[in-house]
């Protein structure tokens, strides 16, 4: 039997590379340095006015009256993978908050403004549109200490 060390090149299986499994050799699953915290295309400003006020919107009952304002907005402007991920979280966020608001009956359906591009952003991460785990919290954090280190702390 050949001893590990003495394997030929021909007979070593390539490593795959992580990050095209979304990994870092740094953190893991854990996006690095850490997640797109704003859409930076103008466009996009409904999705994060909605999320800069989400607690008061849910709080004050405005959350769906607001949503069904919105725009249909496409996703042929996401140019970047982290881009994808943050339109995908907001989009997550926002039909989840919908259809369970505070106070509010259960929602049977969301309107076409989040439902469209909520659909058209998971078929470009080929994930279903539902609150993930990525969506939720590995795609959706952020430092404390934006200059220190990534710790769990």
């Amino acid at each position: 039997m050949v001893a590990h060390h003495q394997l030929q090149e021909r007979d070593r299986i390539p490593l795959p590379i992580l990050e095209e499994y979304d990994v870092s050799p740094v953190t893991g699953f854990v996006p690095y340095p850490q997640p797109l915290a704003r859409l930076s295309q103008s466009y996009y400003r409904p999705w994060e006015e909605i999320m800069d006020q989400l607690n008061h919107l849910i709080d004050s009952r405005q959350l769906r009256s607001r949503v069904e304002q919105m725009p249909v907005l496409g996703v042929d402007r996401l140019e970047t993978r982290q881009e994808q991920q943050r339109a995908y979280t907001l989009l997550s966020i926002i039909a989840h908050s919908y259809v369970w608001g505070s106070g509010l009956d259960i929602a049977q359906s969301i309107p076409e403004s989040v439902a469209v591009p909520w659909q058209a952003a998971s078929d470009i991460i080929d994930i279903p549109p539902v609150l993930t785990y990525a969506s939720n919290d590995l795609w959706n954090w952020k430092l404390k200490d934006p200059n220190g280190p990534h710790t769990i702390e």
